[in-house]
């Protein structure tokens, strides 16, 4: 008898907006929905125990921005979605046991039961639809969905309890298919999935083969515009030359973000300030001083030490004055298709779960030897004049205003003119995605 010995691929994206209905897949037999979900509320946000572990999805964001970023092409745009790969790797440590869930854990930088505590605030605190009224009635214009799931092989012995664990704390979807024997048929299923829970900006073939015996999935979206119902965001009059990553030049005219309360951040060798979409996304950019490259300064401690900053400076007691900067910049689009296991295991050390002989996931099954042979990650998001859409899958001390007259409003334009790095974050600074554009 052939032995299977494949046993996850773990896939981690941006994923749709569109709630999924509990009627299956062709292909796929739906064994349980997701436990339902309330929104998260204010109080919650500002729990010290998840506030830590925000903290922590942003560490493992800006690490692994990072290291992604060392092992790309540094010619092409990029994009990923930390968080997504974040909370595939959140699935696989409730299916672990052992070493195997010792070594997911301490990658997330939680304890297993601050894991189980949060990650379903979390999930609650992403998932929501913005909608807007009018002549036409109500219109959903901005929202962020994220979806769990494990898809099984029918052969696998699974243990329910774990199902139940992932329906109620992470609010997965579990599905069982015929890996084995119905591969097409299998991919087709997810594919559908991934497809529909992108609102078809991810459409591809996992390509999923018979030694398969499950997959664990994330998804998330992302979508927003700028401006109220959706009108198109005002452009510059005059056009800006937007030095690309290989010494080339564009002359664009640029997108003009609204006048946000504050100066540019400096940090050491970059600078850094945001715009925002009309339901509070931010676009973080990092752009490098003259003279430096993104190389160096495009690291894990300046995009967490950016995200992290509130104070823009945006009073001078000793000038009297008052500033107010707008972001300048280009559209762009940018996107990632690949295996990001090199880099768990070199830069998180994550071992066990890619070793066969040492792979323990015991707390899903106990049947046949299983191991992850990759994760793959898939992202695409795009900036233009009307928002922000991005989607992926892998198989965030001010005074008191002051008194009228008693200062001067100073104005000043951040102009986003070469090769950038961005963190696009929601209103509460959660890392979303991030990436560098170098061609626009």
């Amino acid at each position: 008898m052939k032995i299977i010995q494949k046993a996850i691929a773990c896939c981690l994206g941006v994923i749709a907006t569109i709630s999924f209905c509990s009627c299956g897949f062709f292909g796929a037999k739906e064994l349980s929905v997701p436990a339902k979900a309330e929104r998260l509320d204010y109080k919650e946000r500002k729990e010290e125990s998840y506030l830590a572990f925000k903290q922590a999805t942003d560490e493992f964001s800006a690490k692994l921005t990072e290291g992604v970023y060392k092992i790309s092409e540094k010619d092409e745009n990029l994009a990923i979605a930390p968080l997504s790969v974040y909370m595939a790797l959140a699935l696989a440590t409730e299916c672990a046991d052992g070493d195997t869930r010792t070594e997911l854990l301490s990658a997330l930088g939680v304890s297993y039961e601050t894991l189980k505590a949060n990650v379903s605030k979390l999930y609650r605190a992403l998932n929501v639809e913005h909608k807007t009224s009018g002549v036409i009635g109500e219109k959903t214009l901005g929202k962020v969905n994220m979806s769990n799931s494990i898809w099984i092989d029918k052969s696998l012995e699974i243990k329910q309890a774990c199902l139940d664990s992932l329906s109620q704390d992470y609010y997965a979807y579990s599905y069982q298919t015929d890996f084995l024997n119905k591969p097409n048929l299998a991919n087709q299923a997810i594919e559908s999935f991934i497809k529909r829970q992108t609102n078809g900006l991810i459409d591809e073939d996992m390509n999923f083969d018979d030694e398969t015996l499950f997959v664990l999935m994330n998804t998330l979206y992302l979508k927003d515009v700028w401006n109220e119902y959706g009108k198109d965001i005002a452009r510059t009059e005059n056009s800006y030359t937007f030095k690309e990553c290989d010494g080339e030049t564009e002359n664009l005219r640029f997108l003009q973000g609204k006048y946000i309360s504050g100066r540019a951040y400096q940090g050491e060798g970059y600078t850094s300030f945001y715009t925002q979409t009309y339901n509070g996304y931010k676009i973080k950019f990092i752009l490098p001083d003259e003279g430096k490259m993104m190389d160096e300064v495009f690291t894990s401690e300046n995009i967490y030490t950016l995200n992290a900053v509130i104070d823009y400076s945006e009073i001078d007691d000793e000038k009297r004055e008052e500033y107010y900067t707008r972001c300048l910049f280009p559209e762009f689009e940018s996107e990632y298709d690949g295996d990001v296991s090199i880099i768990l295991q070199n830069d998180f050390e994550i071992k066990s779960i890619f070793d066969i002989r040492a792979c323990n996931l015991t707390n899903l099954t106990s049947g046949s030897p299983v191991f992850c042979p990759e994760v793959r990650h898939v992202a695409e998001l795009k900036v233009d004049k009307k928002g922000i859409e991005g989607a992926a899958v892998t198989v965030m001390p001010k005074a008191g205003a002051p008194g009228p007259g008693e200062y001067t409003q100073v104005y000043l334009d951040f102009i986003v003119d070469r090769t950038f790095g961005f963190v696009l974050t929601d209103s509460y600074d959660t890392v979303l995605f991030t990436g560098v554009i170098g061609d626009v």
